[in-house]
């Protein structure tokens, strides 16, 4: 699956769900040469993203984590957590606990788009092979 974004940043993105727990969509730039995306949030020259206590484990909350960065701090990729509607039920924690954390990057404001990313863990491989995703971000 590739994204096309604008300034020519291409990624490669992997998926990876459970039904109603969470969606997890890792990112990686084709060609990090070109990689001029800016995630304002994230400092990494810090040794701490976020505070720990930010964590997103709510359902409708978007969670950032595995950040990888080149030798000139840029960087190349990262993963999106999605929690879902039985992310917090403990018939699930040995699915949640076999990730690193997600710190808290936001959360989805649209109805739809939480309901299009709950839709996504019902697709078969196959299905989830041929999306296609437009990635936007607005800070308030």
């Amino acid at each position: 699956m590739q994204c096309c974004a604008h300034h020519n940043f291409t990624l490669e993105i992997n998926l990876q769900v459970v039904v109603d727990v969470y969606v997890v969509f890792t990112f990686a730039a084709i060609n990090p040469q070109q990689s001029n995306l800016v995630v304002n949030k994230i400092n990494v020259h810090s040794s701490r993203i976020f505070e720990e206590d930010q964590l997103a484990t709510k359902s409708g909350e978007v969670g950032v984590t595995l950040i990888k960065t080149d030798p000139l701090n840029r960087i190349t990729g990262w993963s999106l957590v999605f929690p879902l509607s039985k992310y917090a039920d403990p018939a699930n924690a040995a699915h949640v606990l076999a990730m690193p954390p997600a710190f808290l990057l936001g959360s989805i404001i649209n109805p739809r788009g939480f309901e299009c990313v709950q839709k996504i863990t019902r697709f078969s491989q196959l299905e989830r092979n041929k999306l296609h995703f437009s990635l936007q971000c607005s800070s308030v």
